[in-house]
Order: C-alpha cells, then sequence, then structure tokens
C-alpha cells in the first residue's frame, strides 16, 4: 500500500544520505564502495556526505534522510570500524 505521497518518500529540504565507508586504498578484488555511488549518477555533496566510523561523532543526523554503510565484503570496512 503506498502512502500519501505514492510510494515516494520526501521529508523536504533533506534529500541526502551518509555514506559510511573506510578511506584506505582497496584491496585486490575490491572497490570502493563509494565508486558505485558515483557510477549510478549521484553527486558527492548533492546527494551523499561520506564519512568513515572515527567521524560519526561529529555528525548532524537530521541533515540526512539515510545512514547507509558499506559491505564489509565489497566495499571499505573493518571489523574494527564496524564496532567503534
Amino acid at each position: 500500500m503506498a502512502g500519501p505521497t505514492g510510494g515516494t518518500y520526501d521529508d523536504g529540504a533533506v534529500t541526502k544520505f551518509l555514506w559510511v565507508e573506510l578511506r584506505i586504498s582497496p584491496p585486490a578484488g575490491h572497490e570502493a564502495g563509494e565508486d558505485g555511488l558515483t557510477t549510478l549518477g549521484l553527486t558527492l555533496g548533492t546527494n551523499y556526505d561520506p564519512v568513515n566510523a572515527a567521524e560519526l561523532a561529529t555528525v548532524e543526523f537530521s541533515h540526512y534522510t539515510t545512514i547507509a554503510v558499506a559491505s564489509s565484503f565489497s566495499a571499505l570496512l573493518t571489523l574494527a570500524n564496524s564496532t567503534c
């Protein structure tokens, strides 16, 4: 059942999401997950803002509609970062 927006989500002015991922060189066979965001046509600063786990404490979460966390398999997130 679609809601009053016809199945879309729009909370007004906030349209960016927060992308959480390490900023290291990808190991062999892996790519930075953020590369996939630009492949999809998303624009840094307009559609999303990247942070690493250590930076989460400084984030104003009301500026974002969603928090997306990189996969620990194919993107850059380590166990140490996921347990901060």
